[in-house]
């Protein structure tokens, strides 16, 4: 209501009051939403530590957006300590239910061997879920990998 202004006045501050409430009683949309709002500083100062711990919260519900999100900031060092190996769980849980950025981020982490050992063929495996999807940067990456020559085994 106060983040749409249905029926009550525009006011984030509120809306990120009563989010916060809904939050700690484990209501897995509005431990997203106060995620999202801590991160982008909509209501809230903005504070990555936070955003993370809230989109934890979702992730762990089983919240394919938050297990991208908190996987991105897991692999940025954000809100958290960096730590490769937590984001390639947070990104394969995304990848499994179709999350497209999930999967092309998957797929580089698999490229570059960021917290799996370096495989080229579950790199691609995983571009292509994206690219035939149409994410762009998924299908950027699987041709940039067939020039380079690094799928001759796939």
């Amino acid at each position: 209501m106060y983040i749409k202004n249905q029926g009550a006045p525009h006011d984030l501050q509120q809306a990120a009051y009563w989010m916060e409430l809904a939050a700690k009683q484990g209501r897995l949309n509005a431990q997203f939403n106060l995620a999202l709002m801590y991160s982008n500083g909509k209501g809230v100062d903005q504070d990555d530590k936070q955003a993370a711990y809230w989109y934890q919260m979702a992730a762990e519900q089983g919240f394919t957006k938050a297990q991208f999100n908190i996987g991105a900031m897991y692999s940025r060092g954000q809100g958290v300590t960096r730590d490769d190996k937590k984001a390639v769980y947070w990104y394969q849980l995304a990848a499994q239910s179709g999350h497209i950025g999930a999967q092309n981020n998957l797929g580089v982490m698999y490229e570059q061997g960021r917290g799996v050992l370096k495989d080229y063929k579950q790199a691609a495996y995983w571009f292509e879920m994206a690219a035939k999807q149409g994410d762009e940067d998924a299908q950027f990456n699987l041709n940039a990998m067939t020039l380079n020559s690094k799928l001759r085994a796939y």
